[in-house]
């Protein structure tokens, strides 16, 4: 009979032993699952909130780059109004060409006036740095560089 109330004994405490170490481990198991949960949820705010910076340093980049586009194209812009004007400012017609009396000579002061647009563009002061003539910029917005 002490035998059995020992085995009994033993069993019961096997048994509380049992749970004990068994209620240990789900308690134990329970908090790394929560953890490895809350760890992947603050990687995944992270990762939202690098994304968020990203687009927001792509949209200055690209708001900058607008302006300096629409800058540089009024640059350009004020820079051909100076040198057609000086141009317009330092030509004068040939003999002949305020009245042409003729297609052949019309055509001549046409062309006379051709070249010396061309001569006087090529020695005139290049344009300001920074300045971007407008078929540039439509290159530049698609990201070519020409």
């Amino acid at each position: 009979m002490q035998k059995l109330i020992k085995s009994l004994i033993a069993g019961v405490v096997t048994l509380l032993l049992g749970f004990i170490l068994i209620t240990f481990m789900g308690h134990f198991a329970s908090n790394s699952v929560k953890k490895m949960g809350d760890r992947l949820v603050d990687n995944n705010q992270a990762r939202q909130a690098a994304a968020k910076e990203q687009a927001e340093l792509k949209n200055a980049a690209k708001h900058a780059e607008q302006q300096r586009v629409s800058q540089g194209q009024a640059l350009w812009r004020h820079y051909e109004q100076q040198r057609r004007k000086a141009f317009d400012e330092n030509y004068s017609l040939p003999e002949g060409c305020q009245a042409p009396q003729s297609d052949r000579q019309f055509n001549e002061c046409v062309n006379h006036k051709m070249r010396a647009k061309k001569e006087f563009f090529a020695a005139y002061q290049p344009p300001p740095s920074g300045a971007i003539p407008p078929h540039a910029a439509t290159s530049l917005r698609h990201g070519d560089g020409s």
